[in-house]
């Protein structure tokens, strides 16, 4: 559990990161200033599918992080292999991320909402990601949890992206 968390703190480029709860086989949690939650799992190979979100501009990411190499801004489709049968996205190379001198790179899934729409999944997750030289890269993650963890992570983000009512702050509507 612990190198899934360092993982996990890795690919969201947070110095350090407030543990959750461990759902399955994924974690949700929060970086220290709370500016950001996640959701995730690591594979046995180091690869990480997470769910994250920034409460205070209502924007939430999935991003896929690998050791297989990208350019920052390249968009790739894949194939996202499900018990309901196939899903097609694009991916968008966003950084690289060195953690413990070992170098991974960070992709944006796009159209996050297709992606909470395979949450309900059965059985792993596959996903195969078309490499320049007509190879592909696949990668597989477990599900166990992901739906239970996303939601935890999705009525956290909605709670704290809301104002206080009751508040006397100063606030931007």
């Amino acid at each position: 559990m612990k190198m899934l968390f360092t993982i996990l703190v890795a690919a969201l480029t947070a110095p350090c990161a407030s543990y959750g709860a461990s759902l399955g086989d994924w974690i949700t949690g929060s970086t220290p200033d709370g500016q950001q939650l996640y959701a995730g799992s690591i594979n046995e190979s180091g690869g990480t599918l997470t769910k994250a979100c920034r409460p205070a501009t209502g924007v939430c990411y999935w991003y896929l992080i690998t050791s297989t190499i990208c350019d920052k801004g390249q968009t790739v489709p894949a194939l996202f292999s499900t018990s309901k049968g196939a899903v097609p996205f694009q991916l968008s190379c966003e950084t690289a991320v060195v953690q413990d001198g070992k170098t991974n790179y960070r992709s944006i899934i796009l159209d996050p909402d297709k992606m909470d729409s395979i949450l309900e999944s059965t059985m792993p997750l596959g996903i195969a990601v078309a490499l320049q030289d007509g190879r592909f890269a696949v990668y597989r993650f477990s599900m166990s949890g992901a739906k239970r963890a996303v939601s935890i992570l999705m009525e956290g983000a909605n709670k704290l992206g809301q104002p206080n009512s009751k508040g006397t702050r100063d606030t931007t509507l």
